[in-house]
């Protein structure tokens, strides 16, 4: 075989090797961008739910709308347990009343980010002497903006947080 003849048998073998490193960039490519639209998929079907104690029973559920959920719980766990939960598990917390054995109201709220997009929760403890019994009332609010106002202790009005 004349070299030139050589050289002719080459240039197909090498652009058979450049469509298939083209073929498997592309492979690549449809993968991470497949894992990226997964996770914000991913968190717009399941938002992270607000941190629960053991041994709740939840009394009703509110949905404002997608992203805006009330919850209402009970609990007869004692009250101080209660409290040292959401004391470590969230940002910052505040006792609106003086504590006692039984009676108390505590407010704690903490930010979460998930995915492209943000969530703040809100919990409010309070127990009463009758029955024993401590009331979680827990708001979730989505940020799907991702951006977070700044932190307040109490949840704003229905319809006034971003959606």
């Amino acid at each position: 075989m004349s070299q030139p003849e050589n050289r002719k048998a080459k240039a197909p073998r090498l652009r058979q090797v450049g469509w298939v490193g083209l073929m498997y960039l592309g492979v690549f490519l449809a993968l991470w961008i497949s894992f990226q639209t997964f996770g914000v998929l991913y968190g717009m079907l399941f938002p992270p739910l607000p941190p629960l104690p053991a041994f709740v029973t939840e009394i009703s559920h509110v949905s404002h709308y997608y992203g805006h959920d009330e919850w209402l719980y009970t609990t007869t766990e004692p009250l101080q347990d209660v409290k040292y939960f959401y004391g470590s598990e969230s940002d910052q917390c505040e006792i609106s009343s003086p504590c006692h054995d039984s009676s108390c109201l505590i407010l704690c709220v903490s930010d979460v980010a998930f995915s492209v997009f943000s969530s703040r929760w809100w919990v409010s403890l309070e127990a009463s002497e009758a029955g024993g019994n401590v009331s979680l009332s827990v708001t979730r609010y989505i940020y799907w903006s991702g951006q977070l106002p700044p932190s307040q202790l109490k949840p704003p009005a229905i319809g006034s947080a971003s959606r």
